[in-house]
């Protein structure tokens, strides 16, 4: 009986896409980050994020062609670490 278990997990590990059709996800906020790297003066790098995003993905399984995303970011959650350049950049 054992023996045939691991090659039953297989079987049917290999046949769910073929009974999915489309599947849509939501961003993780908690577990996803929008970051950015500037250059400035052509000296240094500015390195800052976007704490505010949502996004929506849509998958085809049958056709990966129609991949839709969809992502909304907030422009005041920016965030370089430099409260003057955020308010800057945001205004």
């Amino acid at each position: 009986m054992k023996r045939y278990i691991t090659p039953m997990i297989a079987i049917l590990a290999l046949a769910i896409p073929v009974f999915s059709y489309a599947s849509t996800w939501q961003m993780d906020p908690d577990h996803s980050s929008f970051q950015f790297k500037i250059r400035h003066l052509t000296v240094s790098n500015v390195k800052g994020d976007f704490s505010k995003a949502k996004g929506i993905v849509t998958i085809d399984e049958k056709d990966l062609t129609q991949l839709k995303v969809e992502v909304t970011i907030d422009a005041a959650s920016v965030n370089t670490g430099h409260a003057k350049r955020d308010e800057h950049l945001y205004f």
